[in-house]
């Protein structure tokens, strides 16, 4: 399993960003979050597989750990397109996952 990468939902409110340790991020969801919020952080929260990754061979993916937002805009519908696809019933609302925020 990957460790390191492009994550969905790594923070409730923000869509995409680079997870740094996959598996730091689950337990300190479990140790930390509240128990309700749990299910939904954990089951909307993934590393996106290599191989999916839009633009990887892109000069923004290159630059991606200083460019990151230009990234994120330049490949947004294709991220959402792959949301989607990976993450079918994904709430996220344009600012979180959970709809009160």
């Amino acid at each position: 399993m990957i460790k390191s990468g492009l994550a969905h939902n790594l923070h409730h409110n923000v869509h995409w960003e680079w997870c740094f340790d996959y598996d730091e991020r689950v337990e300190y969801i479990k140790k930390h979050k509240p128990m309700a919020e749990q299910p939904l952080r954990l089951k909307q929260f993934f590393l996106v597989p290599e191989d999916k990754i839009p633009g990887k061979d892109s000069t923004e993916w290159a630059a991606y750990t200083k460019a990151r937002a230009a990234y994120i805009a330049r490949y947004a519908a294709e991220l959402d397109a792959l949301c989607k696809e990976l993450c079918p019933d994904c709430t996220w609302n344009g600012r979180s996952i959970f709809e009160e925020d």
